[in-house]
């Protein structure tokens, strides 16, 4: 889909580009070949957020769409492609149930910029399905994603993705390939299921935790006592001066489970 069929199709359906939805619709035929690739070296079934215009929607064959489900929350545009005859979820892809769904392995699409990081929280924590995401997000994000300890962009959504996904970055779009451009470029990157080392919520909300008030010593943020924290920091070869940004998704994950088993051994 080029910048003049994009708007075609919006004037056949009678609408406009909604900035509340980020509705900035791929107009860079080349990266949404590159994108679609991608995904059809994974197995399916697949599904797609924000198929909008169809600029990767369009590229899966009439027998591959029989594996393709599509989340878009415009009602205009869901029925559009239900009268194309593709399966339809007309939801927010944040608020969706992603065990309740039909079985899928790959989810992927081109984010609307304000759901990307949320949505990795969600997918990250409380998807077991997905084996693949291949996901277009703001470049802000997939610095964050990607950032190590002691950088600016590390935080929680650094440890959550990290932890849960093997991570590859696979293209860079600029504004200019989207209709209308946005004010950030994107990244599409790639993230691989690992095997879950804890579980997902209980390990969101203790990260919630420690890096709640980011200036302040970790050391005040762990659910123990202030002498069992100092013990079990001296076991990573850390201090009491130690802060949340500076530790590896690895140390957060042998702090969490060292917590948790000595709240079993109490109980």
């Amino acid at each position: 889909m080029n910048v003049k069929e994009t708007k075609l199709f919006l004037q056949e359906l009678h609408t406009f580009p909604r900035k509340h939805l980020g509705q900035n619709f791929l107009i860079n035929s080349q990266l949404s070949r590159k994108i679609v690739c991608e995904v059809k070296q994974t197995k399916g079934p697949w599904i797609e957020i924000g198929p909008g215009s169809g600029a990767l929607t369009r590229l899966f064959s009439e027998e591959e769409k029989k594996i393709l489900t599509l989340i878009e929350k415009d009602k205009k545009i869901a029925n559009y492609w239900k009268e194309k005859n593709y399966s339809v979820l007309m939801q927010d892809a944040l608020k969706i149930h992603w065990t309740k769904l039909p079985y899928f392995t790959t989810l992927f699409g081109n984010l609307p910029y304000q759901i990307a990081g949320p949505l990795l929280l969600k997918t990250s924590v409380f998807s077991k399905q997905m084996d693949t995401m291949i996901l277009m997000m703001q470049k802000e994000v997939s610095l964050r994603v990607r950032a190590k300890p002691k950088t600016k962009d590390y935080g929680l959504l650094s440890v959550i993705a990290q932890t849960f996904w093997h991570i590859q970055w696979i293209a860079e779009a600029g504004t200019q390939d989207f209709y209308p451009p946005p004010k950030v470029a994107g990244h599409v990157l790639r993230f691989q299921a690992k095997i879950s080392p804890v579980p997902g919520n209980e390990f969101l909300t203790f990260l919630k935790s420690c890096f709640a008030q980011r200036r302040k010593k970790l050391i005040h943020r762990l659910p123990i006592s202030l002498s069992q924290a100092e013990t079990l920091l001296s076991e990573i070869n850390r201090n009491t001066n130690t802060r949340a940004e500076e530790l590896t998704p690895e140390e957060f994950i042998f702090l969490f489970q060292e917590i948790q088993s000595r709240k079993s051994s109490q109980d």
